[in-house]
């Protein structure tokens, strides 16, 4: 039996140990890693026969992705405590190395071991399953996580894990059934659910999901930002703002009371956000969502304008703030990119410490391709495509796109195919297969999306046409590109493919007098991948909203305007350019219009964002526009159409909303000719106002 002095002394030494122990951890947390590892090594020297140091050790390595070091150090942790003391934690984080260092048998085999010592925990299984994830072995994880849930039945947790990694893989029907199975009357499971149908784009069914986790429990603020979220996404600005107001306390947490901004922002009103943030700032002094919230305005004003001192304001507030919010690290090293502060984004994005979360990654993309790694930011890119989801990139449903018309599909390689989808815009369709048929196009592929308007009969009867036909809504195909990628990636490897919408004209140097041919010849000829360009808005004098009927082709003629000033901000995405302006600037809304119509088939690169932005490629140096005829035929009745169908994106119906909503307050004399407005005329004309770019070569060699 121990005497007092013994006690004493043990009590003295555990309480020094949890002291130390408790400083490094503090340590860890405020990133002061070698320091922590200095202390987790004394208490390794002093209490050798002790997990506790090595414990710090193994979390420190784990932590750095130093694997075989961060094994090693959870091996003497377990050789130090009997099995009934093993913490199942620890075990899961061994495996996790285990499997990061690719020792799979090891991994495989030292879990039988821990079963064999009736050490069996769902914490265990879940660490192989989250490996297997991260490593972006997605299959591997989903049957491994079918394994944890066949060894525990009852598991509620594993059940909801295993529905949240087919959630994350974007497999949102699977994840969907499964919770209805498994977990019907689980709260968690419904707010899956809910997050499940915003995803989907199903917006509606995400609204009433997130108004009966607001019955279940009604004091959770979370369910009420998620609902006024998903009423803003239908548009329903009234109903979100009496909502709001309704549950608006005194006492109500800051980041509720900052919703508020979120609606006008909606809304495309910046400066009743912006007053409501400095107002929210003085009542919440250092709140770091008021911050953000103002950073990422001030990011939307820049991109929107061009006006670069709206970025140098968000980054002297990011910089003035606690930066251990991730958010803000992001939005810091947004802002130097944009900045063209080049060196100092990629310290920054080296400070990351090899993160692998989907930012993270399309950063280091960014920053390999600044060096001129362009393979190893494709490398990065496919690495991102296997561990995370890319919503623009997943399979269309099964049958959901199905091939309509009788023409053997035989593509003859080096060919120069057009990829688009239509819905009800069978008017448009004469001029533009006339006028990419005059330019080079050898095959046309269509997407009809369930048209009622004789688009399918038309198309049908065009020789040069393969037609899909699909019921999908738009948006849940994520404005098509689910379906375009699809078509790209089984009949485009050995093609130039080219996406373009039907109210679209490329327009490069010389086209007058050259086919498309020419340009990817000599896109060929120079290693190129992809032709970049932005949408040149073309309206005509009146900009008024008329009728036209199924023969009609006069676009040019009828709508020959176009503003010239528009601005360009660096992005992360490629092509690293985010394009403005134009007409739209007469309805304050500025979403990127910059696009890359033409890229090289089979070298795994993928349009995303409605060929936005697409993924790392090798870009041209000579440049084109889309003509961009949205401002022609009866537009308005179209974008009113838009706003009732629910087949649009939440962002493209409010910007629908947006071009009504000004449109209204026109009056019969508005005038939308200004200094910037020039009528289109030729290439030549681009070129010389700097809005398309040649080179000497591509002028001067014959490449049709």
């Amino acid at each position: 039996m121990k005497n007092k002095h013994q006690q004493n002394s043990e009590t003295k030494h555990h309480e020094l140990r949890q002291e130390l122990n408790s400083q490094a951890y503090s340590l860890m947390k405020s990133g002061e890693f070698n320091k922590a590892k200095e202390i987790f090594k004394k208490l390794t020297i002093e209490y050798p026969d002790r997990p506790i140091g090595y414990i710090g050790l193994a979390r420190i390595f784990q932590n750095s992705r130093n694997w075989n070091n961060a094994i090693e150090m959870w091996d003497e942790v377990l050789s130090r405590v009997d099995d009934e003391n093993i913490n199942p934690e620890w075990c899961a984080a061994k495996i996790k190395a285990l499997i990061f260092s690719r020792k799979f048998t090891e991994a495989e085999n030292f879990c039988k071991l821990i079963q064999s010592k009736k050490l069996s925990s769902p914490n265990v299984y879940e660490a192989i399953a989250q490996a297997y994830q991260q490593m972006g072995e997605i299959d591997q994880a989903i049957n491994k996580w079918q394994e944890i849930v066949n060894m525990f039945p009852d598991d509620k947790s594993v059940d909801l894990n295993h529905a949240r990694l087919l959630h994350l893989k974007g497999e949102f029907d699977d994840s969907e059934n499964y919770l209805k199975s498994f977990l019907s009357n689980y709260t968690e499971a419904l707010e899956l659910l809910a997050k499940n149908a915003r995803e989907s784009r199903n917006y509606e069914l995400a609204k009433c999901r997130w108004f009966e986790l607001i019955n279940l429990q009604s004091d959770r603020v979370q369910y009420k930002i998620q609902y006024i979220q998903s009423l803003l996404d239908l548009l329903e600005f009234e109903a979100a703002q009496q909502f709001f107001e309704e549950n608006l306390e005194e006492n109500s947490p800051c980041y509720y009371q900052a919703l508020q901004a979120d609606i006008y922002r909606s809304k495309y009103d910046f400066d009743t956000a912006f007053k409501i943030l400095n107002e929210l700032e003085i009542k919440f002094p250092n709140e770091q969502i008021i911050s953000y919230k103002k950073v990422r305005l001030l990011i939307t004003l820049t991109k929107s304008t061009g006006d670069l001192n709206y970025a140098k304001q968000a980054l002297e507030i990011a910089k003035n703030i606690d930066l251990k919010d991730k958010n803000f690290n992001d939005a810091e090293i947004e802002l130097l990119i944009i900045l063209d502060k080049k060196e100092d984004a990629k310290l920054a994005i080296e400070a990351l410490c090899n993160k692998q979360n989907k930012k993270s990654m399309m950063f280091q993309i960014w920053s390999s391709y600044m060096d001129g790694k362009i393979e190893y930011a494709k490398d990065l890119w496919k690495e991102l495509k296997n561990t995370h989801k890319i919503p623009s990139l997943k399979l269309p449903e099964s049958e959901s796109l199905k091939q309509v018309s009788l023409n053997e599909i035989k593509i003859k390689k080096n060919s120069l195919i057009l990829f688009t989808a239509v819905k009800n815009e069978r008017w448009r369709l004469p001029w533009f297969l006339e006028y990419y048929r005059s330019k080079g196009v050898d095959y046309f592929f269509f997407i009809d999306n369930d048209s009622s308007d004789g688009t399918n009969e038309y198309l049908m009867q065009q020789s040069d046409v393969h037609l899909f036909w699909t019921n999908q809504v738009y948006a849940k195909a994520y404005a098509g590109m689910q379906w375009v990628n699809s078509l790209v990636d089984e009949y485009g490897k050995d093609s130039w493919c080219m996406y373009v919408d039907v109210d679209e004209a490329l327009v490069f140097p010389g086209i007058e007098n050259r086919s498309l041919k020419s340009i990817t010849r000599y896109m060929e000829d120079n290693g190129h991948e992809a032709l970049t360009g932005f949408m040149l808005d073309m309206f005509s004098p009146d900009l008024k909203s008329i009728p036209r009927n199924n023969t009609y082709k006069g676009f040019l003629k009828d709508y020959p305007l176009f503003n010239t000033d528009y601005s360009w901000v660096n992005t992360i995405g490629c092509p690293f350019k985010h394009t403005s302006g134009g007409v739209r600037k007469v309805f304050s809304l500025y979403d990127t219009q910059t696009k890359t119509p033409i890229i090289k088939g089979g070298q795994g690169i993928n349009f995303l964002m409605s060929s936005h932005v697409i993924s790392p490629a090798i870009l041209s140096n000579v440049t084109c526009v889309l003509l961009h005829f949205k401002f022609a035929g009866d537009f308005e009745n179209y974008f009113n159409e838009e706003l009732i169908n629910q087949t649009r994106g939440a962002e493209c119906k409010r910007r629908h909303w947006g071009y009504l909503n000004t449109i209204e307050q026109f009056d019969d004399n508005a005038n939308f000719i200004s200094e910037n407005t020039q009528a289109y005329n030729s290439s030549k004309q681009l070129i010389e106002l700097g809005l398309i770019s040649t080179t000497k070569e591509f002028e001067h060699k014959k490449y049709d």
